[in-house]
């Protein structure tokens, strides 16, 4: 079920996106509105097709790790230049899991 919201959401998002762009509009809010709508709609639309793939990987990932990535991406993402202090941060943290796996502290 939440793959098809996924998906309408997504084809939704494109639709308005194109509606939007194709009005006969001066506005730079409703451009801004259309790439932005354009946009999110693509990367809903990418997540609707690589949902039984996140759903296996949900499976064998901690979703502490997980949830560790997505900060990391998005520290990257505002900024580019502690890129060094997060591939270090990610060696870290992968280092820790698989050394508290090795010594039986985690249960997973």
């Amino acid at each position: 079920m939440q793959r098809h919201l996924l998906g309408i959401t997504a084809l939704l998002l494109i639709f308005l996106g194109a509606t939007l762009y194709l009005m006969d509009s001066d506005d730079n809010r409703t451009e801004m509105a259309s790439g932005m709508s354009v946009r999110i709609g693509v990367v809903m639309a990418s997540l609707w097709l690589a949902w039984p793939q996140l759903v296996v990987l949900r499976a064998k990932v901690p979703t502490w790790l997980l949830w560790a990535i997505v900060g990391i991406l998005l520290t990257i993402c505002v900024r580019p230049k502690l890129l060094p202090v997060v591939v270090i941060a990610i060696i870290a943290l992968v280092a820790l899991h698989l050394l508290g796996k090795m010594l039986g502290l985690f249960g997973k």
